[in-house]
């Protein structure tokens, strides 16, 4: 996500904005774009009307969430079990 504080100078013509580069080791890069272009990149993450965004998958899922918390309740209630090694 694009935060107003990633976008450091905005001069009505050109916009100037701070990313990772993963690429690089995840370092911080300044990129500056023209206005127009920068707007065309925003508008591309925006989700069609009717298109479903998935926030959580695998056990974070709200299908499966409470058969996973029960499960690991459970595990987490019970004691651990030790194996006695041989003296």
């Amino acid at each position: 996500p694009l935060s107003e504080v990633r976008i450091k100078d905005y001069t009505g013509e050109w916009v100037t904005f701070e990313y990772k580069d993963y690429r690089h080791g995840g370092s911080k890069v300044l990129h500056t774009l023209k206005t127009i272009d920068f707007i065309g990149r925003l508008i591309r993450h925006i989700p069609s009307h009717y298109f479903n965004v998935i926030r959580h998958f695998g056990i974070l899922a709200s299908r499966v969430k409470k058969q996973y918390k029960e499960i690991t309740d459970r595990v987490l209630e019970s004691p651990p079990e030790v194996d006695e090694a041989p003296n």
